[in-house]
């Protein structure tokens, strides 16, 4: 059994990479979002099950960046009071605590958020997420859009 927050950090933490993928999948073999085909084009699926032998078909762009985007939503929430760096929480197991700074850590997520955002053209949203990295980075860094 877990501590408390730990279940919650690497659910998180799984959602981001899956989304992290996902996102590149869609830049690798999908059609330019900006273009003619870009919102439509049904070319790759979203999988959100580990069952190999289920067939998932394909999704449009909007339809997989639109889970991606809430997929990192939800890591972010759970991630933000859960994540040592981005919270005051510690755990006894220092695989949780330790260089939280070099992992897929409660920023990085926002990051992914803004990169999600940009990739779709919306000018309004990267920057939130980038501001939230920029007022609560703990390590005394700052990030400059």
């Amino acid at each position: 059994a877990f501590e408390t927050g730990v279940k919650e950090l690497l659910t998180g933490e799984a959602l981001a990479v899956r989304a992290y993928l996902h996102l590149d999948l869609v830049r690798l073999f999908q059609p330019p979002y900006l273009s003619e085909q870009g919102r439509t084009a049904k070319r790759i699926p979203y999988m959100e099950t580990l069952d190999a032998l289920k067939f998932v078909p394909s999704s449009t762009t909007d339809e997989i960046l639109d889970k991606v985007d809430a997929d990192l939503a939800h890591a972010a929430e759970i991630m933000k009071d859960n994540d040592p760096i981005s919270s005051d929480k510690s755990y006894h197991t220092l695989m949780f605590t330790t260089n939280r700074q070099y992992k897929l850590n409660y920023y990085a997520v926002k990051l992914l958020q803004a990169r999600s955002f940009l990739y779709r053209g919306s000018q309004r949203h990267p920057h939130q997420s980038l501001e939230t990295n920029r007022s609560d980075c703990r390590y005394g860094r700052q990030i400059h859009p």
